[in-house]
């Protein structure tokens, strides 16, 4: 999903993809090559569409496929073709009506590019793109909706219908080309829609505990506008998702506006009630708190949490724990 601050070969956990992932020092270098040379033939971003829109989708697609994560899209069962792949994501607002695209015209590039998720492991997010993406790290913690094929090929891509040009894509010089900014005039556009759709279609197969991060610093750590109260939430099967665990994340130095009692959040746990959802709310999880401390090691709540050593209301294991703070007293060193 964009930057806002508003996120079949069986997969099996613990995924073992991430292990025996390992290219040939060949292989990686012609990826690494071909790359280079595509950037150094590109523009910089505009206010218009991403610039040679198919040859990047392509480009993530490949990468996804043998890099990323190839054990999800690559088997006896299924293996993504990334040609018809690109082609059915185009075809879905191409030559369409810059703000009348439905989120039904995806239903096929959802299809093509959907695999298995994982029991615990969907985490859902809002208002923490920087954050969330920092502690799922391409899915090895946890699997953000940007770390499946569908959200990995399209994550900061700028797209939009334009008739006006030769196969009905807009470019970087389209003067019109409407994103996440023009929702209250056109809110169908292709961006907005093709979100919505995958978001939708994320949370349909989350199953055992879902973890919600959200932010503590902005006053409204919950939203029932944001996608996930919109589309997500709402999408949930209870029958298969057995609880909720909420991340209530405060980034070191910023002020604090919620907690777990504030009135968002306790909004948030009666909607999970609502679904026969169990939840618990956790204030700046230490897993992710280690993580954000990194960049913020002058912090006073940093220092207190090297010096705790780091009693964790989310499992850390004592080894990890160990390895942190070791590494942040040398960072503070050097």
């Amino acid at each position: 999903m964009p930057n806002m601050q508003v996120h079949a070969a069986v997969v099996i956990h613990p995924r073992p993809l991430y292990s025996t992932m390992r290219l040939s020092l060949t292989s990686s270098f012609s990826l690494l090559l071909l790359t280079s040379l595509f950037l150094m033939t590109s523009s910089c971003p505009s206010n218009g569409a991403t610039e040679d829109l198919r040859e990047v989708l392509t480009g993530r697609c490949v990468q996804y496929k043998t890099t990323v994560n190839p054990s999800a899209v690559c088997g006896p069962l299924k293996e993504v073709n990334c040609t018809a792949v690109v082609n059915s994501f185009i075809e879905a607002f191409a030559g369409q009506q810059p703000c009348n695209v439905s989120m039904t015209r995806y239903d096929a590039f959802l299809s093509a590019t959907r695999h298995n998720m994982p029991a615990d492991q969907s985490l859902f997010w809002h208002s923490v793109y920087g954050w969330v993406h920092r502690y799922s790290q391409g899915g090895l913690r946890k699997i953000t909706l940007e770390d499946t094929l569908t959200g990995y090929m399209i994550d900061g891509l700028r797209f939009c219908s334009d008739p006006s040009r030769e196969g009905g894509i807009g470019g970087p010089e389209t003067s019109f080309c409407p994103t996440f900014g023009h929702t209250d005039n056109c809110s169908l556009n292709a961006e907005v829609s093709f979100w919505s759709a995958a978001s939708k279609d994320f949370a349909t197969k989350a199953r055992g505990i879902i973890t919600v991060m959200l932010n503590a610093s902005t006053g409204e750590g919950f939203s029932d506008t944001s996608f996930f109260g919109r589309l997500e939430l709402p999408n949930l099967n209870a029958s298969v998702v057995t609880h909720a665990n909420i991340w209530l994340v405060q980034q070191p130095g910023d002020v604090i506006k919620e907690r777990c009692d504030s009135e968002t959040i306790q909004k948030l746990q009666t909607r999970f009630r609502e679904k026969s959802i169990s939840s618990t709310c956790i204030f700046n999880p230490q897993d992710v708190m280690w993580i954000l401390c990194w960049d913020h090691q002058d912090d006073p709540q940093c220092r207190d949490l090297v010096a705790s050593g780091g009693q964790s209301s989310v499992v850390m294991t004592t080894p990890l724990r160990l390895l942190f703070i070791v590494l942040l007293i040398v960072m503070r060193l050097v």
